[in-house]
């Protein structure tokens, strides 16, 4: 019985075409095993998610180089998430040499396609000349593209760029709206900055506090539609 259940093991493993894997995969768990073949298979989804296990490490040992791999597939295949994060590595110097062209390249196309997180990290890149030229302008564009989407960070981080004039028109009437919607989403930075930081927005005329709690209202109802 011991005997027939190993042939049927035997069986499955092959016709689902494990028989195929590379040898320096035989040892990896039977999960890690199916995401492969998937991959192998030109599931970006499963490149995705196979880049993810060996970049962290989860279930198998660690190696950058096959993160790089499957990553680099699954992001020429158009998959925002996975060009997001091939992009972090090359930024890192996970893997390969430390690269910021390389990184910005990679985060812009998944940001071009509105992904909210690439977007951020453009703005970031934008504002400290990371990979890119600094433009403080561009930086505050792409944090506003991820700040409307309702990434908190962006949120604080675009806040604190109206307050203080850096690449947008000085406006503390946006600068509070946006520590508003940041610090009501959980930003804790946000909440520090409305509370304590920053006497301009304590300092400022009722009708001027009235019209950021407003526009932060309208903010919040068109996203809950």
């Amino acid at each position: 019985m011991k005997k027939a259940g190993i042939l049927l093991a035997c069986m499955v493993l092959f016709f689902s075409g494990c028989s195929k894997l590379d040898k320096k995969y035989a040892q990896l768990p039977d999960d890690v095993k199916a995401l492969i073949i998937a991959a192998k298979k030109g599931d970006a989804e499963a490149q995705f998610k196979v880049g993810k296990i060996f970049e962290t490490g989860e279930g198998v040992e660690q190696n950058f180089a096959e993160a790089l791999l499957w990553y680099g597939m699954a992001a020429d295949l158009n998959l925002a998430k996975a060009q997001y994060n091939l992009g972090l590595m090359h930024g890192r110097g996970n893997g390969t040499e430390k690269n910021p062209a390389t990184a910005f390249a990679r985060i812009k196309q998944a940001a071009d396609q509105n992904f909210a997180e690439a977007q951020f990290t453009l703005g970031f890149m934008y504002g400290g000349g990371i990979g890119v030229e600094k433009n403080d302008a561009t930086s505050a564009a792409w944090y506003t593209k991820a700040s409307n989407q309702g990434l908190a960070k962006a949120q604080n981080n675009l806040a604190a760029m109206y307050l203080k004039g850096i690449g947008v028109e000085q406006n503390t009437v946006e600068a509070l709206k946006w520590y508003i919607i940041a610090s009501d989403a959980g930003d804790e930075k946000a909440k520090q900055y409305r509370a304590e930081l920053f006497p301009p927005i304590q300092n400022m005329k009722p009708e001027l506090i009235e019209q950021a709690q407003q526009l932060a209202a309208q903010f919040k109802t068109a996203g809950a539609n």
